[in-house]
């Protein structure tokens, strides 16, 4: 009887142990990327984004500084969002961004796809306008694009263009501008380098890409050959007017872009349209 009595007085004790070292564990545990997921995150409470901050500072230790003032110029998280890829593998992206802060200058924003363990898949940085404000952004599906579409919101500050939307697709596992639009939704030329550099490719593959059946990285392409710029190897912002005569110059090239005025793709016939003219000249 009393070693029964033993037994019974210990098995309380053994769950009851368990029970607080299961409850402190999850008390203690690290925040995931899902309890940041779908909320604009500039307006977390200060405990809230001093969690953020060492989340990313663990799941990203080369690209964070555990030192706030040494990321004062650097973008901070404004969104977090779950995606999916062409196979079906979730992911997160995270959405920085940096806001004009001095004029004359350039708003920025940077943008990671991380595996939901958070290994980095591509991390892109890329200016946001010269006198440009950022307000906002959101991801979406576009069905006509068959991509998800990253659309961030701006607005003109002293003597900047008028550009309110910018519309980044995720290609495969690669950030791309699609186009920029003014306050009326119509395309403006991107004459300043903004978003992330294009794919090199020579003429012939340039060539290539206005034949594809892929809206996506066509619109890419015609929006890159519509504006006056380009990075060059070194990073350098340089005007493209070489290449853009070259690719001019490719059998079929003309041909491709007259077809693509006649998109059924809007944003693909305007971008055409454009192309069709700076071509002509």
């Amino acid at each position: 009887m009393r070693r029964n009595r033993l037994q019974f007085g210990i098995v309380p004790i053994f769950a009851i142990v368990t029970v607080i070292a299961a409850l402190s564990w999850f008390l203690s545990r690290p925040p995931s990327f899902a309890t940041f997921l779908n909320q604009d995150l500039r307006h977390l409470s200060p405990d809230r984004k001093q969690e953020l901050e060492e989340l990313l500072f663990r799941v990203l230790p080369d690209k964070r500084q555990q030192n706030p003032l040494a990321n004062i110029f650097e973008p901070e998280p404004w969104h977090l969002w779950h995606s999916t890829d062409a196979e079906g593998n979730s992911r997160y992206i995270l959405f920085e961004g940096r806001d004009l802060f001095i004029i004359p200058g350039d708003s920025y924003a940077k943008v990671y796809l991380l595996e939901t363990n958070g290994t980095i898949l591509e991390e892109s940085g890329f200016k946001t306008g010269y006198r440009i404000n950022l307000e906002g952004a959101l991801l979406r599906n576009d069905k006509s694009l068959g991509i998800e579409v990253i659309e961030v919101l701006t607005h003109a500050s002293i003597n900047g263009l008028d550009i309110r939307k910018r519309y980044y697709g995720i290609i495969g596992n690669r950030i791309a501008l699609l186009r920029l639009e003014d306050s009326n939704g119509h395309l403006v030329v991107n004459g300043d380098c903004d978003g992330p550099p294009v794919p090199k490719r020579d003429a012939s593959e340039w060539a290539t890409i206005l034949k594809s059946s892929d809206p996506a990285v066509v619109l890419e392409a015609l929006h890159w050959l519509s504006g006056d710029h380009a990075l060059d190897s070194s990073g350098v912002c340089r005007n493209h007017e070489s290449m853009s005569r070259a690719i001019e110059a490719q059998p079929g090239v003309q041909a491709s872009i007259q077809a693509l005025t006649a998109s059924q793709h809007p944003w693909v016939r305007e971008a055409a349209a454009i192309v069709q003219n700076r071509f002509g000249k």
